[in-house]
């Protein structure tokens, strides 16, 4: 007889790691745990025995042809965090992996236990971020511009105004959400 998993699944947008990983370990702690997660805000959880994890993220900013040394030092990184005890969990399109091991007492219960290796995991979520943040202001910029010749071709041919006038609505739009998505990066 086969057990069937319970799933459960969560939406939720973090702007601090910290506050992440305390809510991985809270959902640890009420049996949840994570199994997947996508884009970044998109948690997949299985049932389980409660008990007490520790949880951990670290980005691997690899180029889409990453060379010999990039991949070695990714791979070094994980077979460390598996001699650590830290077990890989998933990781999301953006190349952030999750990491997660059982709470004991007495124990290193931390990946990163220096200040250093903080900073260092700090800037690369920071370098992410902040070039997220520039894609979102060039696309914005784009839309401006076809909306700025939109407009001027409504001027040039009024009776194209109404076949293009769903533009300037999708244009707003596409323009305050990513502004806003930008603001988020920034302010990460």
């Amino acid at each position: 007889m086969t057990m069937e998993k319970i799933v459960k699944k969560k939406l939720k947008l973090f702007v601090s790691l910290q506050k992440e990983r305390l809510w991985l370990e809270a959902m640890a702690k009420d049996g949840w745990f994570l199994d997947n997660i996508t884009m970044g805000i998109f948690y997949t959880f299985q049932k389980g025995e409660p008990r007490n994890m520790m949880y951990e993220a670290d980005r691997f900013n690899l180029p889409k042809k990453p060379t010999l040394e990039e991949i070695r030092h990714k791979e070094f990184f994980m077979d460390m965090a598996d001699a650590l005890g830290w077990k890989e969990v998933t990781h999301d399109e953006s190349m952030t992996y999750y990491f997660c091991k059982e709470y004991k007492e007495g124990d290193i219960n931390e990946l990163y236990n220096d200040e250093e290796s903080r900073r260092q995991r700090g800037r690369k979520f920071t370098t992410y971020y902040y070039k997220k943040a520039q894609e979102l202001v060039f696309w914005t910029t784009f839309v401006i511009i076809v909306e700025f010749l939109v407009m001027l071709l409504n001027r040039v041919a009024p009776r194209l105004e109404v076949l293009l006038d769903w533009y300037n609505y999708f244009a707003l739009a596409y323009a305050v959400i990513c502004n806003s998505v930008a603001l988020l990066y920034w302010k990460l």
